[in-house]
């Protein structure tokens, strides 16, 4: 009996005893160094402007038609007055449904474009903690870590391995 809980008290503290190699990296700098992020930046730039573009012209027809019934209403019959609001409550839901449609769409868009340059900024992390022996590499760009020694972070290293050469 007293054997087997040696035994087991060993398997538990044997693990334990030995050194685990722990690295970090703030992953934030890491995709700011990729030159991928800025490519997918820009084009969600030109994407949301391209949105924005289309919203304004809905709000223009808008407003336009809220101005011709703000000034022409008292001439016009009941039936007229009743169809010119129609049309703008028709143009105000329209207006509302094309920018939730946007957001969606620039969220889809910007996980899409992101998606492989994380995968790869990951798969580089990966590979030097391989070759380097590290056992856990921490994400220090969430800024919660209260000791970052200098000679366990691994920028340099990865961005060696994605091949980022940084011109001073």
């Amino acid at each position: 009996m007293k054997t087997l809980l040696m035994i087991a008290v060993l398997l538990i503290i044997t693990p334990m005893s030995q050194a685990q190699r722990v690295a970090h990296i703030n992953t934030n700098e890491l995709l700011d160094l990729m030159p991928e992020k800025l490519a997918a930046q820009n084009e969600l730039t030109i994407i949301r402007v391209e949105l924005e573009r289309h919203l304004q012209s809905m709000e223009i027809k808008f407003q336009e038609a809220y101005t011709e019934i703000a000034e022409h209403s008292e001439g016009w019959s009941p039936v007229v007055i009743k169809m010119k609001e129609d049309q703008i409550i028709q143009m105000q839901h329209a207006i509302e449904e094309f920018q939730v449609s946007a957001q969606q769409e620039l969220e889809r868009r910007e996980v899409e474009l992101f998606e492989p340059i994380i995968a790869k900024a990951k798969a580089a992390i990966n590979a030097v903690a391989s070759k380097e022996g590290y056992d856990y590499i921490i994400d220090s760009s969430i800024g919660s870590l209260l000791v970052m020694p200098n000679n366990r972070d691994i920028i340099d290293l990865v961005q060696n391995e994605l091949g980022i050469v940084i011109i001073e």
